[in-house]
């Protein structure tokens, strides 16, 4: 988890890595809904102006399925 969250929005990292690790970082969260809401404040706090359109996309994705997950 501390690898998922250390990397996904690290600018050094591939595009790749970056959603890779940031669906991982979900997957890992869905058990645990404290750790769903810090995953949910940390994507939604972000400033995605400097991510591509493929980070862009994931963090988007990630966040409507948090949301779809909390109804």
């Amino acid at each position: 988890m501390n690898y998922c969250l250390d990397h996904m929005l690290s600018p050094q990292e591939s595009i790749g890595v970056q959603a890779l690790a940031i669906k991982m970082a979900y997957q890992l969260c869905k058990q645990e809904p404290e750790l769903l809401k810090e995953l949910q404040l940390i994507l939604e706090n972000t400033d995605t102006d400097f991510y591509s359109k493929g980070v862009k996309a994931t963090i988007r994705n990630t966040l409507e399925k948090i949301r779809k997950a909390q109804r």
